[in-house]
């Protein structure tokens, strides 16, 4: 569960980012 300090003080589309940034690492992991 995603508290609401740590929303208000981080922007939604952050999380978006950080998923992408995993999925990069892992793919260039995986060869």
């Amino acid at each position: 569960m995603v508290r609401p300090a740590i929303t208000m003080g981080f922007p939604w589309w952050w999380w978006l980012v950080i998923v992408l940034a995993v999925l990069l690492v892992v793919f260039l992991v995986a060869f």
